[in-house]
């Protein structure tokens, strides 16, 4: 019980520098600053790789068509076309050309989301 003031104080100062210590670890402000900035360059140069490769492109899907057969004697309200060939087409535009830059895009915004604690 004597020697308890100083080892109390020994043991609040060892607390003490284990928080400082703790603290350094993190970065600071600029290193956060300087990060944010490369990763939005790094944005900005994946994002402009997309416009200069990407284009879309139409793709046709097609498929029998049931109501072509349930239309067959039922006249020309049904469209005659449709009777004859019992298909039908589905056209859709879908982008092409850019999807691995795509994915690095999706990267680089999620861990920029990161280490803005998004």
């Amino acid at each position: 019980p004597v020697d308890a003031s100083e080892t109390l104080e020994a043991l609040r100062f060892g607390e003490l520098c284990a928080v400082l210590e703790s603290e350094s670890k993190l970065p600071t402000a600029s290193l956060m600053a300087q990060t944010l900035r490369t990763l939005d360059e790094q944005i900005a140069e994946v994002e402009k790789e997309i416009v200069a490769k990407e284009r879309w492109e139409t793709v046709v899907e097609r498929r029998a068509d049931e109501r072509a057969f349930a239309a067959k004697g039922k006249g020309a309200d049904y469209g005659e076309s449709l009777v004859d060939t019992g298909v039908e087409e589905k056209r859709t535009a879908k982008l092409v050309g850019a999807e691995a830059e795509r994915e690095r895009l999706e990267e680089l915004l999620e861990r920029r989301r990161e280490l803005l604690g998004e």
